[in-house]
């Protein structure tokens, strides 16, 4: 059994006011509490506008300050809310699995005392890179696999072969 107070965290996106989900954007509506790892004005608004109990995690980092000693701070910011009974949202940039160590340690440590904690997807720059390159991906993949036999004694990967009007193996 689960104990009274929750984590769900969630990421803002890549691109500022533009990538956060549906989802997201309910998770940190509906929060007891909600704290945040994001400096741009723009996003910063948009959590403060859905949640005006959201709270910076920022202002932990310090000059000389190791990193990883203020990721544990902030995991620990995190945890302690989700202790007191509130059902938490942490936000961070991006994807929040992505270089995100606070995320990640936040979950560990609230699930490891038996509260529920999960993460939701969020945009990354990865999948930025994705959309941007998918066209010329198309072409490069029917102009390298579709025209050509493919060699099947060496790994290969391409993601749809529907792409491509035939394929021979």
């Amino acid at each position: 059994m689960t104990k009274q107070g929750s984590l769900l965290v969630v990421g803002t996106g890549f691109k500022a006011g533009g990538h956060l989900t549906a989802e997201a954007e309910s998770a940190i509506k509906n929060a007891d509490k909600v704290f945040y790892g994001e400096t741009n004005s723009v996003i910063v608004y948009q959590i403060k506008s859905l949640n005006p109990n959201a709270e910076m995690l920022m202002d932990l980092y310090g000059k000389g300050k190791p990193r990883y000693t203020t990721y544990a701070e902030m995991a620990e910011r995190i945890v302690t809310a989700v202790r007191e009974g509130l059902d938490v949202c942490a936000v961070f940039y991006g994807h929040p699995g992505v270089f995100a160590y606070p995320s990640h340690e936040s979950i560990r440590i609230a699930r490891a005392e038996g509260f529920e904690a999960q993460m939701l997807p969020g945009i990354s720059a990865e999948d930025c890179l994705f959309a941007d390159l998918v066209q010329v991906t198309i072409k490069k993949v029917r102009k390298l696999s579709c025209d050509r036999k493919v060699y099947l004694g060496r790994k290969i990967g391409i993601w749809n072969f529907a792409l491509c009007d035939s394929f021979q193996g």
